[in-house]
């Protein structure tokens, strides 16, 4: 389906995505912590937050990719990426356990 561009953008379309992921990455670092509360007690907030947004990176980048709908491939490799990257950032926030991690996740 090809998109008819005679029809408006909303207003502050960009604005809205952009908080609306600012405000994802900080549900899913709340959601790690207290996750990891129950494994580590030494999981902090702040490890999480840096953990949430630095796991979401690839995707963030990737979205610019989507003025093309072939592209779309690119985002589905990054999330793959996302997956990995959150997978290793358990890791280290449960303090090395791959176990944990898996079961975390």
């Amino acid at each position: 389906m090809a998109r008819n561009w005679d029809l408006p953008s909303p207003k502050h379309a960009g604005a809205a995505t952009y908080l609306a992921s600012a405000f994802a990455i900080f549900v899913l670092a709340g959601a790690f912590w207290l996750l990891a509360r129950l494994v580590s007690p030494r999981a902090t907030l702040r490890r999480c937050v840096q953990v949430a947004a630095y796991g979401a990176t690839p995707v963030l980048v990737a979205s610019v990719l989507l003025v093309s709908p072939v592209l779309m491939i690119a985002c589905a490799a990054a999330l793959l990426h996302v997956f990995y990257l959150y997978y290793l950032g358990v890791q280290q926030l449960l303090g090395g356990g791959a176990a944990g991690a898996l079961g975390l996740l």
